[in-house]
């Protein structure tokens, strides 16, 4: 299995709406904040049918999709729907639809949808749909045309903490604290 490599988020610069049934909470635009911990938050009902939160991304122009990450959100039941379209909320140009992963204990719930094809579209809309009524939280939406590196390729992520202990004439240890650095290394290696 190979590395998928996203570098360039376009929901980032996408003029977004928030056309999703219940009542805003925590704004709609932390979607785009790079903070995973800054939710957007809608509250649903129990109405029938189900309520849904709808993001719609417009991206100016017609870019290259293939994947579309829903990330840190708190539905324990759902599912979700990634829509592509040549207009605002339509599917005329792909769509992908499914069962919300739920992941394991303690982590954020994350969804990955990779669209098996690259696209061509201006407009993305990413439906959540609870099983039930509540307040759903999102913590960031990505849209990309990741690649993956067919031969060759190394990928390192290190954190680099410098902090060192100090030791006393009198034999007393105290801490130096110094930031943490986090170290992502890719190497093509030509074969």
């Amino acid at each position: 299995m190979g590395a998928l490599i996203s570098y360039t988020n376009l929901a980032d610069s996408a003029t977004m709406t928030n056309s999703s049934d219940g009542s805003e909470v925590l704004t709609d635009a932390n979607v785009q904040v790079r903070q995973l911990g800054k939710v957007f938050r809608q509250t649903l009902s129990t109405a029938s049918p189900l309520e849904s939160v709808k993001l719609d991304f417009d991206l100016t122009t017609a870019k290259s999709i293939s994947f579309v990450a829903i990330l840190g959100h708190n539905v324990s039941a759902g599912t979700y729907a990634v829509d592509l379209g040549t207009s605002l909320g339509a599917s005329d140009v792909a769509s992908a639809s499914g069962t919300l992963w739920q992941g394991v204990a303690d982590d954020p719930k994350q969804q990955f949808v990779l669209l098996g094809a690259t696209y061509s579209a201006r407009y993305v809309r990413i439906t959540i749909t609870p099983t039930a009524g509540m307040s759903v939280d999102i913590g960031r939406c990505w849209i990309d045309d990741p690649f993956t590196p067919k031969i060759g390729v190394e990928f390192e992520h290190t954190i680099m903490d410098n902090s060192q202990t100090q030791q006393t004439i009198g034999q007393s240890k105290y801490s130096y604290e110094r930031p943490r650095y986090r170290s992502s290394k890719l190497t093509f290696n030509k074969q």
